[in-house]
């Protein structure tokens, strides 16, 4: 007795967002745009909030480890890449600029992956 396979496939609605950066902004009510540098200053650490528009002005780039980790985070469909990424992350903050891991001149992850939550 042979039993047929059924493929159930779900009709995709074209106003419901495909990845975090569409669910992030359609909670936020933010544009496409403005997804990097929202979610950036959101994970900051407070101190570092602070003093990021001195660090951009002296140290031009010192947030590009940041920003390619939120934008590493854009496309994802689902919460399970996020802790990869946010590893990922952790360990290239570490390596490359030892000073802004020591003195959380960065994003925090969790605090990245709590506001991406919030959009699930």
């Amino acid at each position: 007795m042979q039993r047929s396979a059924r493929i159930l496939s779900v009709p995709v609605s074209p106003g419901l967002p495909e990845n975090l950066q569409e669910r992030y902004c359609l909670t936020h009510h933010l544009t496409e745009d403005e997804f990097t540098s929202h979610l950036l200053s959101r994970s900051l650490y407070p101190h570092a909030r602070l003093l990021a528009p001195l660090l951009r002005l002296l140290l031009p780039g010192c947030f590009e480890l940041d920003r390619r980790f939120v934008r590493g985070l854009a496309p994802l469909r689902s919460r399970r890449g996020i802790t990869h990424e946010a590893n990922d992350f952790y360990k290239q903050s570490r390596r490359e600029r030892r000073w802004r891991h020591w003195l959380r001149l960065r994003i925090s992850a969790d605090r990245a992956q709590r506001a991406v939550r919030e959009a699930w």
